[in-house]
């Protein structure tokens, strides 16, 4: 099964969405689960891939959002360490930390 996520940005609009369909191969947990957060007025996160990491990782945008000051810096690092726990061990990711 497959994730869509499509991004259209024109000088007067900019249009986000997603499919909702949550699942982990052939098995479907859930129709309508929201892929794509604002963070800020300029930030969009989307997440597709393992459902578990998916969740996860909005839930740690939904945290910042509430904890933060918009710090870009912060929410990636903290983001990074938070899937780097969950990551199945072969698993690999490019995420890296940013520097302030």
């Amino acid at each position: 099964m497959m994730s869509l996520i499509t991004l259209v940005a024109t000088k007067e609009l900019i249009s986000i969405m997603s499919d909702g369909r949550l699942c982990e191969g052939d098995k479907v947990y859930q129709e309508d689960f929201k892929k794509i957060a604002m963070i800020s007025d300029n930030i969009v996160l989307g997440a597709t891939g393992n459902h578990e990491e998916a969740k996860s990782l909005l839930a740690n945008a939904a945290e910042w959002l509430e904890s933060s000051e918009d710090d870009i810096d912060s929410f990636v690092n903290v983001t990074r360490e938070k899937v780097l726990k969950i990551k199945p061990k072969n698993h690999r990711t490019n995420i890296t930390p940013m520097s302030s």
